[in-house]
């Protein structure tokens, strides 16, 4: 059980935008569809969703792999997300909150096995969507293994994707997070970052995969620059990596005054 390494890149695309203002997270259907259109082309491969729900990658046999996510549960756009990405037979990832599925949620839980269907499998963010890190140990252990109950209840089968929120300061998963995660029973968590390239340290720890956030400001063509490994544009991963951080950290602070 060693250090080993896969190249997986990650797309996380938060919302649909019909009319996309200045360099809010998400993308626009058109954006989308020309991305998928592109990637298509690539002849790039996302893992099958039965992988996900088992808790495996299972990417060992994919030529080109590669991970593409969303947090949109407003019902008509995520029915659009999920019927772009089933018409191609792909996979997908919804980051949401259990409370998304129940009482004044978005979504009733009938939608979940209609989900599933499209290939859309859960990757969890708790119980109420809170940043997971700085949290007291003891509720930190009831908010992962009470939200992945209530997950794997509502599902019918045992959710062991985790993707927590990020703290302000751009924070999802510490030691702490991720020891806890493993004992609750999950098996991949998602947090932001830039890699393609993703390293386990070991065959029984919680593996974790960075992932790339998707503004209404990107390219589809650089994105997909990305995915495939051929961006050359310096200039693009430079401003990339400078605007990631303060435009995150800004998303965080709107984000709260919604709420």
């Amino acid at each position: 059980m060693g250090t080993h390494s896969l190249t997986c890149p990650v797309l996380y695309v938060p919302r649909l935008l019909r009319r996309p203002q200045g360099d809010e997270p998400g993308l626009s259907i058109g954006s989308l569809q020309r991305l998928l259109d592109l990637l298509d082309d690539a002849e790039v491969t996302p893992p099958a969703v039965t992988g996900w729900m088992a808790g495996h990658l299972s990417i060992a046999s994919l030529g080109t792999p590669f991970v593409i996510a969303t947090s949109e549960v407003r019902p008509r756009p995520l029915g659009t997300w999920a019927r772009l990405l089933a018409n191609r037979g792909w996979s997908s990832l919804l980051f949401c909150t259990s409370e998304t599925f129940t009482g004044d949620g978005p979504l009733a839980p009938s939608a979940l096995p209609i989900l599933t269907g499209h290939g859309v499998a859960i990757a969890s963010r708790g119980c109420r969507g809170e940043p997971l890190v700085g949290q007291e140990v003891g509720h930190l252990r009831r908010e992962l293994t009470e939200s992945r109950e209530q997950f794997t209840r509502l599902a019918g089968y045992p959710v062991r994707v985790l993707a927590p929120v990020s703290t302000p300061t751009g924070r999802a998963i510490d030691g702490l997070v991720a020891r806890e995660a493993r004992r609750a029973g999950y098996e991949i968590a998602l947090r932001p970052g830039r890699r393609a390239r993703q390293t386990f340290e070991r065959d029984d720890t919680l593996r974790g995969l960075e992932y790339l956030t998707c503004y209404a400001s990107d390219d589809p063509e650089e994105l997909a620059r990305w995915v495939t490994g051929s961006t050359t544009d310096r200039a693009w991963t430079q401003l990339r990596r400078l605007a990631d951080a303060p435009r995150r950290l800004w998303s965080r602070v709107t984000e709260g005054r919604k709420q």
